[in-house]
């Protein structure tokens, strides 16, 4: 759809653009830099950079389906976990991407990497809940992002408590 107003001299194009290329448009345009100052690094932390550097954007994976499953976890009720796999174009499993799982706060993630299998798991509390977890991927030295946040919504029940985000490449 366009929209042309000339009397005011100002244009509104619209025109439906997929994510990334929006993101890409914005980049380019200088109207969002794709970088941020972040805090020093943390054993703990999510993605950082020293102060005054910036991540590099590289977003090489999507959630797999455009959704997060949810199944009983094999353990009961006394546990919330989130678990996945990161897969190539080809299907393939891939092995040592950082993935970083937090709650409220980013400075509080758990870091864990795919295992061989392109696999990774976490407990993310002792019990069912209704908190709200996020999950995103970097590379082994968290300096480039390379998938956006997946936001995920646990659900107090013992059959919606084992949360899988599955990645795949988007390339």
């Amino acid at each position: 759809m366009r929209n042309i107003n000339k009397s005011n001299r100002y244009f509104i194009v619209s025109k439906q653009l997929d994510r990334r290329r929006f993101l890409h448009l914005l980049i380019l345009s200088g109207a969002v830099a794709g970088c941020r100052r972040l805090t020093p690094n943390t054993p703990s932390a999510p993605p950082t950079a020293s102060p005054g550097s910036t991540l590099a954007l590289d977003l090489l994976y999507a959630l797999e389906n455009a959704a997060v499953d949810y199944s009983p976890h094999p353990r009961g009720c006394d546990v919330t976990s989130i678990r996945g796999s990161v897969l190539d174009a080809d299907g393939s499993p891939v092995a040592g991407v950082l993935v970083h799982v937090w709650a409220d706060d980013v400075n509080q993630a758990i870091r864990l990497s795919t295992d061989a299998g392109g696999y990774y798991s976490c407990d993310v509390a002792s019990s069912t809940n209704n908190d709200t977890y996020h999950v995103q991927l970097t590379d082994q030295t968290a300096t480039t992002l390379f998938s956006d946040v997946i936001v995920v919504q646990a659900v107090a029940s013992c059959d919606l408590n084992l949360m899988t985000v599955n990645f795949v490449a988007t390339q």
